[in-house]
């Protein structure tokens, strides 16, 4: 771990590697991390579940969980 990674707290860690799997393409994973995320409250995180929600990234489109994360 270098330490730029102690500056973040878990959730946080969280959607950096979730960001990173959606830039590689690997949807599902991303999402996983993005909901797991959100669920520790990260606000990034909320913001890339609602995207994932709203145009139906690797899920189906969900325009009602898309507002719910605040899209």
């Amino acid at each position: 771990m270098n330490n730029a990674e102690y500056l973040y707290n878990d959730a946080e860690k969280l959607y950096i590697k979730a960001d990173k799997e959606w830039d590689k393409g690997n949807l599902k994973v991303a999402f996983d991390l993005f909901l797991e995320g959100a669920k520790a409250g990260e606000e990034g995180s909320q913001n890339c579940l609602g995207i994932f929600y709203e145009c139906g990234l690797g899920i189906k489109k969900n325009s009602k969980k898309a507002i719910q994360m605040g899209r």
